[in-house]
C-alpha cells in the first residue's frame, strides 16, 4: 500500500516527533504542544474550514459511491493529494485571493508532468536507500530556501543546484528502469487511476472560486468593521 519513499518519510517524522517531544519535555515546554493544538482547533471550528471540511467529505463519499476510489491504495493516494494538492490550494486562495487565478491554478493540473512525477513517485527505491535520500534532499532543499534569502551564498546554491539535478536525475532514471521492468502495469486500470488521480481536484474548483469570493466579503467587513469603530472613536 505504501511505497519505500512513503515509508521513510513516515519513518523520519515520527522519528523528529520524539525527538521534538523529548526536547520539549527537557525543557519543560510541553504547554507550547498544547498551544498548537488549541490554535489548530481554533482554525478547524472557523465556518470556512466546516464547510471545507464537509464539501472534502462529500466529494469524497460520492467518488466512493460510484467506485471511482475503491481499495486501501487508492484512497491513501487521494487523501495524500487532498492534503498535499488541494490544502496548499486552499491557503493560496485564502492568503493572496486578490492576486490568485483558481481557473488557471487547475488549468496547471492539465500538464504532461503528471505521467513521469508519477512514475517517480511509483518506482521507488529498497527502504534503505530512502531512508538515506529522505533526509539529504530535505536538508538540501531547506538549505536552498536559506540561502534565498541570504544572496551571499549564491555559490553554495548552485553546487546545491548541481547536486540536486544528479540526484533527481538517477532517481528519474531508476524509476524509468524499473517501471519498463513493470511495463504490464499498464494493463492494470488500478495504475491509470493512481496516474490520473490528481485530476479529481477538479471537483473541488467550486470550492476555491467561493473561498476567493468569501475571502473578499471577510476583508470588506472586516474593514468595515474598523473604519466604524474609528468614525465612533471620532465623534
Amino acid at each position: 500500500m505504501f511505497s519505500t519513499r512513503e515509508i521513510a518519510v513516515l519513518i523520519w517524522i515520527a522519528i523528529f516527533a520524539i525527538f521534538a517531544f523529548r526536547v520539549l519535555k527537557k525543557n519543560k515546554q510541553l504547554g507550547t504542544v498544547s498551544h498548537i493544538f488549541k490554535a489548530t482547533g481554533k482554525v478547524i471550528k472557523h465556518p470556512l474550514m466546516v464547510i471545507t471540511i464537509i464539501y472534502i467529505i462529500l466529494i469524497y463519499l460520492l467518488l466512493n459511491q460510484f467506485k471511482v476510489i475503491t481499495g486501501l491504495g487508492l484512497i491513501k493516494d487521494y487523501w495524500k493529494v487532498i492534503l498535499f494538492g488541494l490544502f496548499p490550494m486552499i491557503v493560496k486562495v485564502a492568503t493572496d485571493y486578490e492576486n490568485v487565478n483558481v481557473h488557471k491554478m487547475f488549468l496547471g493540473l492539465l500538464k504532461f508532468s503528471i505521467i513521469p512525477l508519477f512514475i517517480i513517485g511509483e518506482y521507488t527505491f529498497n527502504i534503505f536507500i530512502e531512508l538515506v535520500l529522505v533526509p539529504v534532499l530535505t536538508v538540501m532543499v531547506m538549505m536552498i530556501t536559506y540561502i534565498d534569502y541570504h544572496p551571499e551564498y549564491n555559490a553554495a546554491k548552485k553546487l546545491l543546484n548541481w547536486i540536486l539535478s544528479i540526484i533527481g536525475l538517477w532517481i528519474f532514471a531508476y524509476a524509468v528502469k524499473t517501471f519498463v521492468a513493470n511495463i504490464n502495469d499498464l494493463k492494470q486500470l488500478l495504475f491509470w487511476e493512481k496516474m490520473f488521480l490528481e485530476l479529481l481536484l477538479f471537483l473541488h474548483l467550486p470550492l476555491l472560486i467561493f473561498l476567493k469570493a468569501t475571502s473578499y466579503y471577510e476583508q470588506i467587513l472586516i474593514r468595515l468593521y474598523i473604519f466604524s469603530g474609528f468614525h465612533l472613536t471620532i465623534l
